[in-house]
């Protein structure tokens, strides 16, 4: 599932205008809401209204390279996720030259996305873990709905992270980041990212033979998934 809908056009962070399109919203959606055992399951974040502005001209050249990337990344080919990565990787300069933090780290999830598809699994983490730091350094810099909403794709991206480490073999360290990104789901009232980490908590216990610790967390995450109507989740954790 490749094309989604929007859910913003560009962001605004302590008065600065920075440009985030509206292609670059639908990308982040998917590649910010996979998780481990939830393949399918994306995570639509909500965003606050007074976020929504007019795009700044600075991040023009960012955000073409991004949406010329997405274009080339729904193809979902190798030489297309190669190509889309590349375009990726050079939209992170201007980014960084038009202070825009946001579009920098949507811009590293991609690429990181990107290369996990391909199986680059070191070159993925390096992407999500310096996302991870900007998400991390906005959550000290924004109060309200902003910081629900930035705690929000720090947890996402976290996953990103655990599920990484879960496919390396590194079980110990995909549960470290699972779990940190489980109190941070539930302060913001995501359910359906609770139990998509749940789920990926359970899959990471049922992979190293423990069973009852898998069971005890697929049967937390089956009411979350019942209340938002995600009967394909239920069926997997079933």
């Amino acid at each position: 599932m490749r094309g989604l809908s929007g859910f913003l056009g560009a962001l605004v962070w302590s008065g600065l205008v920075v440009g985030v399109g509206a292609v670059e919203a639908r990308a982040a959606v998917r590649f910010l809401g996979e998780s481990e055992g939830l393949a399918t399951q994306h995570q639509m974040l909500d965003l606050p209204q007074e976020w929504l502005v007019t795009q700044n001209a600075q991040s023009n050249q960012a955000q073409r390279l991004f949406n010329e990337g997405y274009a080339l990344y729904q193809e979902g080919t190798a030489a297309s996720l190669q190509a889309a990565i590349e375009k990726f990787e050079a939209a992170i300069p201007p980014y960084q030259a038009a202070n825009n933090s946001i579009g920098e780290a949507l811009a590293r999830v991609a690429a990181g996305s990107s290369y996990r598809d391909l199986g680059f699994n070191v070159e993925a983490l390096d992407h999500y873990e310096k996302a991870l730091k900007i998400w991390q350094r906005l959550t000290q810099q924004t109060t309200g709905e902003g910081l629900q909403s930035v705690r929000n794709v720090q947890a996402v991206t976290l996953n990103n992270i655990g599920t990484v480490y879960s496919s390396l073999g590194e079980k110990s360290r995909a549960l470290e980041y699972y779990n940190q990104a489980l109190p941070l789901l539930r302060a913001v009232g995501d359910r359906r990212g609770e139990a998509t980490t749940l789920t990926s908590i359970g899959s990471v216990y049922d992979s190293i033979g423990e069973k009852s610790h898998a069971l005890e967390y697929y049967n937390q995450a089956l009411p979350l998934l019942r209340a938002v109507g995600d009967r394909g989740g239920e069926a997997t954790t079933l």
